[in-house]
C-alpha cells in the first residue's frame, strides 16, 4: 500500500530516523503516512506466513511510489525529489547463504550494466 498506519514506521524503527521527511493523514481519527521507503511493507509481506529456514532465501522486489517531504532547499533536479518510483528489495537469507546471495546481486547488477556498454 502507498499509505500505511503510523505505528508500523515507529514498530520499524524508521520513525525515528525520518519522521520529519514524512507525509501524513488521518483516517478514522488514525494517522497513517505515504509510505517513503518500501522495507516495513517487504517485511509484513515475509511476516505473513510462518517461515521455515529451508524456504530460503526469499526476495522480494517492488517498483513502489515513494514521497518524501524534501525541504525545497534540497530539491535537486532527479537528485533530490518528493515522489519517486524506487526500485527496491529485501533478501532473506541464511547465514551460509549470504555470500551467494552478494554474488548474485553483484552479477544481476553487471549484466545490466553490459546491456547499457558499462564496464
Amino acid at each position: 500500500p502507498l499509505m500505511m498506519n503510523q505505528r508500523l514506521w515507529e514498530e520499524s524503527g524508521h520513525w525515528d530516523h525520518y519522521h520529519e521527511n514524512m507525509y501524513f493523514t488521518e483516517v478514522d481519527e488514525t494517522r497513517f503516512a505515504l509510505k517513503p521507503m518500501n522495507c516495513p511493507g517487504h517485511m509484513l509481506i515475509f511476516k505473513n506466513a510462518l517461515r521455515s529456514y529451508r524456504e530460503l532465501p526469499i526476495r522480494i522486489s517492488e517498483f513502489g511510489q515513494v514521497h518524501r517531504h524534501e525541504f525545497s532547499g534540497a530539491l535537486n533536479g532527479m537528485m533530490r525529489v518528493r515522489t519517486f518510483c524506487q526500485d527496491d528489495a529485501h533478501l532473506f537469507v541464511r547465514p551460509d547463504q549470504i555470500a551467494e546471495e552478494i554474488n548474485a546481486v553483484l552479477a544481476l547488477i553487471d549484466r545490466f550494466y553490459r546491456v547499457f556498454g558499462f564496464d
